[in-house]
């Protein structure tokens, strides 16, 4: 799975695969299965490069698996905050304009109520009863130029502003969060 170019960021866990790479709860997921749950999801989210996929859940395994596996596939994540409003939703679907988005039982309701009002053509796909298909490496190589996300601000002059952060943007952070030894 090649997600960044050579430029990208390696971490010396990714050569052990069986290292832990996220928990939840007390369940330990290990590299290995993480590239196999990205790959699936990538699977599942049919998407044409530059389309927009939009995450609106809790944090949980899958929200990542759902980030990984759209940019695998060329597209741009749209993260959501788990406690928006259905207008909030609404704001920021008809912005965007996804191709897909990803929602849990606990934020079903206000996507759905949000969806009928905006995107038509949208697949919903609800993380907690999805059935994942099997892994297919359909990845794209990313230039660190392109889109990677688009975030939304709190928009304190009214509407939230959504931001658009490249994969390069991202790899600063990264290294900057390093430099400072936060993580």
């Amino acid at each position: 799975m090649k997600l960044l170019p050579e430029e990208g960021v390696v971490l010396p866990e990714l050569h052990d695969h069986r290292k832990t790479a996220l928990v939840k709860g007390g369940q330990s997921i290990s590299y290995r299965e993480l590239i196999e749950n990205i790959s699936s999801f990538a699977t599942l989210v049919d998407i044409l490069p530059g389309e927009r996929v939009v995450i609106c859940s809790e944090n949980r395994p899958e929200w990542v698996y759902a980030l990984y596996g759209t940019w695998q596939r060329g597209g741009i994540a749209v993260p959501v905050d788990f406690m928006s409003s259905p207008e909030e939703i609404l704001y920021i679907l008809r912005e965007t304009e996804p191709a897909v988005v990803f929602c849990s039982e606990q934020t079903e309701k206000a996507v759905k109520e949000a969806l009928e009002k905006s995107v038509a053509g949208a697949t919903l796909y609800n993380f907690d009863s999805l059935i994942i298909p099997r892994p297919h490496d359909r990845s794209m190589s990313r230039e660190l130029r392109e889109t990677a996300l688009i975030l939304y601000t709190s928009g304190t002059t009214g509407q939230p502003k959504g931001v658009m952060l490249s994969f390069k943007n991202l790899l600063s952070n990264i290294r900057a969060i390093e430099k400072v030894g936060v993580a």
